[in-house]
């Protein structure tokens, strides 16, 4: 970028199984993403691959949001899967 910018990224933490989409790079399940105004949720997910049923609570800056909830440069967006029980 000119002048050495860095971009504006969301950093998203991909929780237990879901890591696994973050790549080899971050097995860690941490990765940052470049990100514009007006990104949702759903776009970031669709970004990574992750198919909509392999997604469960989704949380950004601690506060639980939906797939359509639009993010900001700067949020840390936390995926968990799925979770199922009795």
């Amino acid at each position: 970028m000119p002048g050495g910018m860095v971009p504006e990224t969301v950093q998203v933490e991909l929780r237990g199984p879901l890591a696994r989409y973050a790549g080899r790079a971050h097995p860690d399940g941490r990765i940052a993403l470049p990100v514009g105004k007006g990104v949702r949720v759903e776009d970031v997910l669709l970004a990574l691959a992750i198919p909509p049923a392999q997604t469960g609570l989704l949380v950004v800056n601690g506060k639980k949001i939906c797939r359509k909830e639009i993010i900001q440069p700067g949020d840390v967006l936390v995926v968990f899967p799925p979770v199922a029980g009795g």
